[in-house]
């Protein structure tokens, strides 16, 4: 069956499916429900490649880049401000919350237990990650990952991923 997350997670606390493949907070919330997680993509990359599994990343066409380097630093300095303030705020993606609606929207609050979890992970920093896992190590895996996928097709790491430290606030 195909659906969307949110219809799964439904179908789940229903009973009329026994297991779904979820991403993101709907496998907090399932995980947060008491639903066993059997397997985990992010457990099984790290597991292979020794670095976190990223599901979202900044991309920009590499002309653009070349032109905006320093702006392309503040967006990354700024995203890392927003992470440390999630850390220390992570109330606001609760119930009452400065964020509530947002937090609705994306299945935060589904449950006490979802977004109690959500809570911690936002505080601990496993939610949300900062640029400082962007580092040679991770494109080697990750580039690693794309030539066994695509074979001799694959693009080059140049092609694919700008150098970390260009990329950082000087």
């Amino acid at each position: 069956m195909t659906a969307s997350p949110g219809a799964l997670l439904g179908l789940l606390d229903t009973g009329e499916i026994d297991g779904a493949l979820l991403f993101s907070s709907q496998t907090l919330a399932a995980q947060a429900s008491g639903f066993p997680l059997v397997f985990r993509f992010d457990q099984a990359w790290e597991e292979a490649t020794g670095q976190p599994l990223l599901i979202v990343s900044w991309t920009a066409r590499t002309p653009w880049l070349r032109d905006n380097v320093e702006t392309m630093r503040g967006i990354n300095a700024a995203a890392d401000m927003a992470v440390d303030w999630m850390a220390q705020y992570p109330q606001e993606f609760g119930f009452g919350g400065k964020y509530e609606v947002h937090s609705a929207a994306g299945g935060y609050l589904k449950n006490e237990e979802t977004n109690q979890l959500i809570q911690k992970w936002l505080r601990e920093g496993l939610y949300y990650v900062k640029n400082e896992i962007y580092t040679q190590e991770w494109i080697d895996a990750a580039h690693k990952f794309n030539v066994i996928v695509h074979g001799d097709k694959a693009p080059s790491k140049a092609e694919l991923f700008w150098p970390p430290e260009d990329l950082r606030a000087k």
